[in-house]
C-alpha cells in the first residue's frame, strides 16, 4: 500500500463534454430524421455514449509521496517511484487552420517487471500533472541511471543511447523521415543538446541544423538531459 495521497486528478470534464458532443453530433441525423424520431436509434446511441462518458468520469490518477495509483472501471493499478524503470512523456500542441485547439498529453510509466500505467488527456489538469510526474520520477531514476553509467554500461534511452566510452548514439531521420539510423556523436563532438518542440536534439560541433527523435521515443528524457547537464556543466564552468 502506498502512503497518503498528495494530489488527485479526476476525469477531464472538457474531454467528456467534447466526446459526448461529437458522438451526439454524429448520431443525431440517424436518431432524429426529419420525418420521424428513431427511438431504437436513440437507445443505441445512448448505450454507446453513456459507457464512454462513464469510463472517462471514473478515471482518477492519485499522486503519493512514494508512488502513483491509477483507477478506472477497467483498471486499478499502483506503482512506486523507486520501481519505475521508464517514464514516457509527450505533449503536442494541435491547431486547425493555424487556430490552436489544445495540447495533447500522453504519459506511460513502466516498472522493472514490465507493468504499465498509461493515460493522457482524459485526466484533468494534464499540464500540472506533467510537471509533478517529471519531478517525482526524476530523483529515483537519475540515481539508478547515473550508477549504471558510472559502471560503464550503455544506457538505452530509446531514440538515444549513452555510453561513457563512445559518447552518444542519436536516432536521426533521413529522406524526409522515411528512414532512420543511429548516428554516433563522440563526447568531444557534442556542441549542445535540448528538448524543443517535442523532440530531443543533440548538435555536433559546428552543426546548425539537426534532427532528433520525438520525445515519446525517448523514455526518461528529462533524466537524460539531467545526466548530460552533469557531464557538461563542470566543463563549461572550468
Amino acid at each position: 500500500m502506498l502512503g497518503p495521497p498528495v494530489e488527485e486528478h479526476g476525469g477531464n470534464k472538457w474531454v467528456m463534454l467534447a466526446v459526448g458532443a461529437l458522438l451526439a453530433l454524429i448520431g443525431y441525423p440517424f436518431v432524429m430524421p426529419p420525418e420521424k424520431p428513431n427511438v431504437t436509434g436513440a437507445a443505441i446511441l445512448t448505450a454507446i455514449v453513456a459507457p464512454i462518458i462513464g469510463w472517462l468520469w471514473s478515471v482518477k490518477v492519485t499522486l503519493h509521496q512514494d508512488g502513483i495509483t491509477y483507477q478506472s472501471w477497467f483498471a486499478n493499478k499502483e506503482m512506486r517511484w523507486e520501481d519505475v524503470d521508464r517514464f514516457y512523456f509527450s505533449s503536442i500542441r494541435r491547431s486547425v487552420n493555424f487556430i490552436p485547439i489544445g495540447t495533447y498529453y500522453t504519459f506511460k510509466l513502466v516498472d522493472t517487471l514490465g507493468q504499465k500505467i498509461s493515460f493522457g488527456n482524459q485526466v484533468e489538469r494534464p499540464g500540472t500533472l506533467a510537471e509533478k510526474l517529471i519531478s517525482l520520477t526524476y530523483g529515483p531514476l537519475i540515481k539508478k541511471i547515473a550508477q549504471a553509467f558510472d559502471s560503464g554500461k550503455e544506457i538505452d534511452f530509446g531514440g538515444i543511447r549513452v555510453s561513457r566510452q563512445n559518447g552518444l548514439q542519436v536516432k536521426k531521420s533521413r529522406w524526409g523521415g522515411l528512414t532512420h539510423k543511429f548516428v554516433v556523436i563522440p563526447w568531444n563532438q557534442v556542441s549542445s543538446y535540448d528538448i524543443q518542440k517535442g523532440h530531443f536534439y543533440v548538435w555536433r560541433v559546428d552543426e546548425k541544423k539537426t534532427t532528433g527523435p520525438a520525445l515519446r521515443e525517448v523514455p526518461n528524457a528529462f533524466v537524460l538531459k539531467g545526466l548530460l547537464d552533469a557531464l557538461f556543466r563542470p566543463k563549461a564552468s572550468a
